[in-house]
């Protein structure tokens, strides 16, 4: 079994324990929110040109860059 010096094996050591922290920090920070298309009616299409329907939805909803839908 190979021997290391006190000082590589305590960075060694300390390599170890940040990577399983980040793993475990990484893995806690996943998260996510199942969005219901049409909210709780449903698909509903508005009629007409009914532009205060897809105002009023857009104020509520808000996605970004990455989101899956």
């Amino acid at each position: 079994m190979a021997s290391f010096s006190p000082a590589v094996a305590g960075l060694l050591l300390r390599s170890i324990v940040i990577v399983i922290v980040m793993v475990g920090v990484l893995t806690l920070s996943a998260n996510g929110l199942e969005f219901r298309v049409g909210g709780p009616r449903g698909w509903v299409e508005p009629t007409g040109n009914d532009t205060d329907k897809y105002n009023e939805w857009a104020s509520e909803n808000r996605f970004h860059i990455g989101d899956s839908l």
